[in-house]
């Protein structure tokens, strides 16, 4: 899901609330520590949960609706799991990764992200990416 946010809603642009994203997944004991060895402010990635966290991270939030499966809260070391950005149940099974229906996919995602629980939310992230380094 993190590639198709990325995709369709072009993260790039995240750099420019209160938070509709929950906080609560934290296991993280070195957050400040984290940032502070960030070489480059502002810098997005997109990563697999599953991956080990980095230094280089920043703040981690999990987008997706579904906790990663066999993942356990401490060894996803997130700082916050967004789940109202992740695309909603019914357009996932629509999409089912194909291709083919990648731009339909992209044109009813932005109509979602326009709901206001979700613009909140993505606002958020962009609050967040102005600080420092984002990891989805």
């Amino acid at each position: 899901m993190l590639g198709l946010l990325a995709a369709t809603t072009g993260l790039p642009w995240l750099a420019g609330s209160s938070s509709a994203c929950s906080t609560d997944v934290s296991a993280r004991t070195a957050s400040t520590t984290r940032q502070d060895t960030v070489t480059s402010p502002n810098e997005l990635r997109v990563r697999r949960a599953y991956d080990d966290p980095e230094p280089t991270d920043g703040t981690r939030v999990l987008v997706d609706r579904l906790w990663p499966r066999g993942l356990s809260k401490k060894r996803a070391a997130l700082d916050e799991w967004c789940k109202p950005i992740a695309p909603s149940t019914e357009l996932r099974t629509w999409y089912a990764h194909d291709p083919a229906h990648f731009e339909e996919f992209r044109r009813r995602y932005h109509v979602e992200l326009a709901d206001p629980e979700r613009a909140e939310a993505l606002q958020h992230l962009r609050d967040v990416a102005e600080l420092g380094s984002l990891t989805l």
